[in-house]
């Protein structure tokens, strides 16, 4: 592995720096728009959800270990398609902050309650133990982390007080 996105792990032969932490919120068709607010675990098991073919296990499992049965109803192999069902009025889904923020003009994005929140993604760069970086990969990081943290701070502001 030379430099690149990575999720960390607990692989020792790989190395990693952490850019930010995306949590995870619902978003549901525009037509929606009149709720706001946390949802809550009534609201959330009342319907299934779009899915993230690569985090549907995840999902249903921290919200079954919360109490909460919650199904898949379609599934979407990225994070963009499972918007664009979400967008087209054909369920409800949770996604990363960051990539419902790029969709704010076709979907509703509302936190989770505190209570059946999900932990959140964790975005690194990571690159093998051995392998010493180049300054151009530390200045690379270096900017994209500044960047991640301009944006997160951006966020934060935008982000209605729970």
């Amino acid at each position: 592995m030379r430099l690149g996105p990575y999720e960390p792990s607990d692989d020792p032969r790989l190395q990693s720096r952490l850019l930010t932490r995306d949590r995870y919120v619902f978003i549901q068709p525009p037509s929606r728009r009149a709720r706001c607010g946390a949802v809550g675990a009534a609201e959330l098991a009342a319907g299934g959800l779009i899915v993230h073919t690569a985090r549907e296990g995840m999902t249903l499992r921290a919200f079954d270990q919360r109490g909460l049965s919650v199904s898949a109803v379609l599934r979407a192999d990225t994070d963009q398609s499972t918007i664009e069902l979400v967008a087209a009025g054909l369920g409800n889904a949770i996604v990363p902050e960051l990539a419902a923020r790029s969709a704010l003009d076709r979907v509703h994005a509302r936190p989770l309650e505190p209570a059946i929140d999900l932990a959140p993604r964790v975005i690194a760069f990571g690159w093998e133990r051995a392998r010493e970086l180049r300054p151009a990969e530390v200045g690379l990081m270096d900017e994209v982390g500044r960047a991640f943290a301009a944006r997160t701070s951006s966020l934060e502001a935008a982000r209605p007080a729970a």
